[in-house]
């Protein structure tokens, strides 16, 4: 640590004593700094323990951040750190951003809820000054927030995704970027989503963008093995997102046709391809690419591997996985003679491992090998697939771990459009929409409040583990006697052995429980919405589920959820414990039927005891995470990755409503110590103005009569400060690490000097002793002078003027002749560029007349 000790000073006025202590305090503060930054950002030993918010400077930042009420003190500040680039220099003085984004203090690239506030003030006030007195402004201050403003500009970010939200959903994957973009669209991101255009959605439907004004704006032909294939781009915006669909009914005919190995092999190359050729058409080259699940895997490679040369080298590639099981890694087994290379145009080993025993094409492989970092929907599962959790790892857990900083975060739901959706609905309670359901579904002539009701919805497929309820529901029927009911809604496609087997099985207990178990394996289920309302308890026995939304569809009705232990839904649905009412739902370890029942009785007993579960209600509706909290998340790991701050807007129009305006004028008339140091910088330089003039007038005189004149001073002339050159400070106070601060230097040997005798005149002469050092050898640290002047008892440090380059000491001496020896870095020598005497007993000393 460092510690402070005043070896001595001279009092020269006032109002310059001030400016040098000011000088000496912001001097040995950005010392620190610098160290403590570089600390920051390298991450070296002692890292951690830096605390730099006790720096002079930052300190002085965070009290006018801080104050309320205040922005003057700020724009003090700003003005503070231009005058310090003036005395200290460019390379001496951090840059505000980078200050404010790595020192740690504001929340950085990181969201830190207990540094959010103070992030929050700093860009209220920035913004606040940032207006200034019009657009052409020429005040440093203004100019300085409005550059601080523009350096934390995130840029465009650009999902891509072969799924989308109401067009083309099969999955949660499409839900996610539907919302996660939507939302970080109202936070102010420029967001696009790009997408393909099928030429039937989900519903069998054509032509279906036009409702939502999404329309043809122009053809491209891209370019793949030769082959030109022409894609239609099509426009819109839609809650704030601009949408960009991509056409060719050849390759987007459906979400997920059923192709052979070839055929998919040519719509990844086009799918991995598109959006970057739209992407420079439109010339908008984002910032952030994400590629979303394993059907846009070769997006990077394409970017990176000399398609495009470098117009994506500033762009960072972030690729999101959604599920990671072999079956969902987008794995394809096309026979050897197929030219694989040939077909994408990219390297084989970015697709294909030599090392596997089968020939496999692997767009997941070829994504995690060129994108720049990889994300998921939960920690628990981003854990499991490293390798590093108790769930099963990857296949590809070793391309996983060579990003060192993955991100996880859950999933979320827009709830305030989905609490407007749910009062909406005509049943206003759990329980009235509890009694719709037994009437609808169960034949029930009048509600049974006491009768709990399970309810599944979701698709039939095995990872999602419906054959454990189908399993366990005749026993929990004897069990209980016929008092519990379980509702399963989803459509099974006959098509899937596993869904089909799971229909005949929900029609055989349908027919023979009809007050006890319902479900249309054949029909497409539509009260959702209802059900999260009315079931006592959802069901998710998913086999895996890498994050899950339906659980917060769940909580948000403050209904609470039975889980199988996996991925997301360990992270979300949390065991509740009765003695402490602390939990939103409950959870099985073993993927088993009895696993499962065992969770249900443990729910069945809460559900008997009415106070509990009621609490267990309310702790479920706390438990919905938000898609705001998500797309902030998110937000913040894209701020992360470009070395951004990530700022709360809303927050900071909030602040800034509360903050009084702010004017040039009011600047000018206030009074801080960086204007104090200012002032003494143009003091000094006018001063050494006039003093050139005099030595020119001087020089004029002398050669006029043809005498060479050597001033005030025999060691020659003052050099002349070059117009707006910062002053140099009193070697009393200076500071080794900065230009304007005393430095070190040189080396000679002498034994003792002797002594001169002085003229006998007594007036004294305010003089400047000047060392200038060689410009072939490196400049001492340390200068000293001494001399018969003082008998040669007292050594005197002499100053570094950065303006003339030279070492000066101010001295007040009588006429006469002095003799002198100069003092760097410890070694004794002469100056050779001033007259140099020597004694009878061989000592050299420069001398130095005074006239």
């Amino acid at each position: 640590p460092f510690s402070s000790a005043c070896r001595g000073f001279r009092l020269l006025s006032s109002e310059k004593s001030k400016g040098n202590v000011v000088k000496k305090l912001y001097g040995a503060s950005l010392k620190r700094l610098k160290r403590d930054l570089s600390l920051r950002v390298g991450g070296g030993g002692g890292a951690s323990e830096v605390a730099i918010e006790k720096n002079f400077i930052i300190a002085n930042v965070l009290k006018a951040i801080r104050e309320e009420g205040s922005v003057a003190k700020f724009a003090d500040v700003l003005h503070d750190f231009f005058v310090l680039k003036r005395v200290f220099g460019e390379d001496n003085v951090p840059d505000l951003y980078p200050l404010f984004r790595d020192s740690g203090i504001f929340g950085g690239t990181t969201p830190d809820p207990s540094l959010e506030l103070t992030t929050t003030h700093l860009f209220a006030k920035l913004e606040s000054i940032a207006e200034g007195d019009g657009k052409e402004s020429t005040n440093p201050v203004v100019k300085l927030a409005r550059e601080i403003l523009a350096s934390n500009t995130l840029g465009s970010v650009v999902f891509v995704t072969p799924e989308l939200g109401k067009w083309s959903t099969v999955g949660g994957l499409g839900v996610m970027i539907d919302d996660l973009s939507a939302t970080m669209a109202t936070l102010g991101i420029d967001v696009w989503v790009i997408s393909p255009y099928y030429d039937y959605n989900r519903k069998g439907q054509q032509g279906y963008l036009a409702a939502d004004g999404i329309e043809w704006k122009f053809n491209i032909d891209l370019v793949i093995s030769g082959q030109s294939i022409p894609i239609g781009v099509h426009q819109g915006v839609y809650n704030g997102v601009n949408l960009v669909f991509l056409h060719n009914g050849t390759f987007f005919p459906s979400v997920y046709p059923d192709w052979d190995a070839a055929m998919a092999i040519r719509f990844l190359a086009v799918m991995g391809k598109a959006p970057l050729e739209v992407l420079c058409q439109l010339q908008k080259i984002p910032a952030v690419f994400v590629s979303n699940d394993w059907a846009t895997g070769l997006c990077p490679a394409y970017a990176k591997k000399g398609h495009f040369g470098n117009v994506f080298g500033g762009t960072t590639f972030f690729h999101i996985v959604h599920n990671l099981d072999p079956s969902y890694e987008g794995r394809l087994y096309p026979h050897r003679g197929l030219d694989i290379g040939a077909m994408t145009e990219l390297p084989l080993d970015l697709l294909v491992d030599p090392h596997w025993a089968q020939w496999c094409v692997n767009p997941s492989r070829c994504v995690l090998l060129t994108c720049d970092t990889w994300g998921t929907v939960s920690k628990s599962y981003c854990e499991d697939l490293r390798g590093r959790g108790v769930g099963q790892a990857s296949p590809l857990a070793w391309l996983l771990n060579q990003k060192s900083e993955a991100f996880s975060y859950p999933n979320g739901i827009p709830i305030a459009a989905r609490t407007a959706k749910l009062r909406s609905l005509p049943e206003k309670t759990h329980d009235e929409a509890k009694s719709v359901l037994q009437m609808k579904y169960f034949k029930y002539q009048s509600a049974d409040l006491t009768v709990p009701l399970f309810a599944f919805v979701g698709r039939i497929t095995e990872q999602k583990g419906v054959h454990l309820i189908l399993n366990a529901a005749e026993a929990l029927i004897h069990r209980y006697n016929h008092k519990i009911q379980i509702l399963v809604g989803g459509m099974a496609s006959m098509k899937d052995p596993y869904a089909a087997r799971c229909a005949h099985q929900m029609w055989h207990l349908a027919g023979r429980y009809p007050h006890n178990f319902w479900a249309a394996p054949n029909e497409f289920f539509t009260d959702g919405m209802l059900v999260n309302m009315g079931a006592d308890f959802g069901l998710m026995p998913s086999a895996f589920e890498p994050g899950g939304i339906v659980q917060h569809e769940f909580f948000l009705a403050g209904t609470p959820v039975i889980a199988f232990k996996t991925g997301g839904l360990k992270d979300t649905v949390i065991e509740f414990t009765p003695h402490n009412g602390e939990g939103s739902g409950f959870s099985f370890q073993s993927h088993t039927e009895g696993d499962l029942i065992f969770a249900i009785e443990r729910a069945l007993r809460v559900f008997g005891d009415k106070q509990k579960y009621a609490q267990l209600r309310e702790n479920a509706r706390a438990a919905c995470i938000s898609c705001e909290q998500v797309a902030r998340a998110w937000l913040s790991e894209f701020c992360r990755l470009k070395r951004k701050m990530a700022v709360n807007l809303q927050q900071v129009a909030e602040v800034r409503s509360r903050l009084p305006s702010w004017s040039v004028s009011e600047f000018a008339t206030s009074e801080t110590e960086g204007k104090v140091l200012e002032r003494l910088v143009r003091e000094e330089e006018e001063a050494l103005r006039l003093k050139k003039e005099e030595e020119e007038k001087a020089r004029r005189q002398a050669a006029l009569h043809g005498q060479r004149f050597k001033g005030a001073i025999a060691a020659g002339p003052v050099p002349s400060a070059p117009s707006g050159t910062p002053g140099a400070v009193d070697a009393s106070f200076a500071d080794s690490s900065l230009p304007t601060a005393a430095a070190s230097s040189g080396a000679a040997s002498s034994p003792m000097p002797s002594h001169s005798s002085h003229g006998a005149l007594t007036d004294e002469v305010s003089i400047d002793l000047i060392y200038a050092p060689p410009s072939s050898a490196p400049k001492p640290r340390v200068a000293i002078a001494t001399g018969s002047f003082d008998n040669w008892q007292v050594r005197k440090p002499m100053r570094w003027d950065n303006a003339t380059q030279t070492f000066v000491a101010e001295m007040a001496l009588k006429r006469g002749k002095y003799l002198y020896k100069l003092i760097l870095d410890g070694s004794w020598c002469c100056d050779p560029n001033t007259p140099i005497e020597t004694d009878p007993m061989g000592n050299q000393n420069n001398v130095l007349v005074v006239k």
